[in-house]
């Protein structure tokens, strides 16, 4: 018998043994704690866009994701050239997204924004890559050094997490998660990174001639 069969085996057991006691709790945690959590989550990022004068859509509660970006962005055709969007970064999706964020899920996956580019407004992939290709690293390395990670393809990601013991007090004092809580001072603060970085991507895809192809 392999370590992980083992593991598997006494979990369940665990689990079984307090199955009625696991069910609630899992039921409490799916319809009142999560929701919650990404209400207030959700919250955050629309008194963001609403400061800054900027578009966007708030959903993890509803879609499972949210997205933002300066209205800038948008074509004349209400067509978005690049936004901000939630993304989950490595795993196959088994974890709870507040595991994720808290950074105790089972799998090796990080949540945040990733800088998303729409290639057919650049002429296509192929176009696009080769422009990506030929720029000069001084922005890439002003991202990294904001904490972006380097997706390739233009793609650029920044990492979000929350202390879950700060999680653990707020449900324990609110029953609920109030967007100027602390616990989520680190969103706010890559909230503002974002806005500090947009920047930064005009100054990579200005030069790039827009194709409607």
């Amino acid at each position: 018998m392999t370590s992980t069969t083992k593991e598997k085996r006494l979990a369940g057991t665990l689990i079984l043994s307090q199955f009625k006691m696991f069910n609630e709790a899992v039921v409490v945690f799916e319809t009142q704690i999560e929701p919650a959590f990404w209400q207030g989550f959700d919250h955050c990022i629309q008194r963001f866009i609403k400061d800054n004068g900027w578009e966007g859509e708030v959903g993890m509660v509803q879609k499972g994701f949210s997205w933002l970006g300066p209205k800038a962005w948008k074509s004349e055709d209400d067509d978005w050239k690049y936004w901000f969007e939630t993304h989950t970064a490595g795993g196959d999706g088994a974890d709870y997204r507040l595991a994720t964020i808290a950074g105790v899920g089972t799998e090796q996956a990080e949540f945040g924004f990733c800088f998303e580019i729409r290639p057919r407004r650049f002429g296509g992939a192929k176009k696009l890559g080769a422009y990506i290709n030929a720029l000069d690293p001084k922005c890439r390395e002003q991202l990294i050094g904001m904490d972006f990670e380097d997706l390739t393809k233009g793609n650029y990601y920044l990492p979000v997490t929350v202390d879950i013991n700060l999680v653990t007090e707020c449900w324990q004092e609110y029953g609920e998660f109030p967007e100027d809580h602390e616990v989520f001072n680190n969103l706010s603060a890559a909230l503002e990174t974002l806005g500090e970085a947009i920047f930064i991507f005009d100054e990579m895809f200005s030069a790039f001639a827009e194709s409607d192809e």
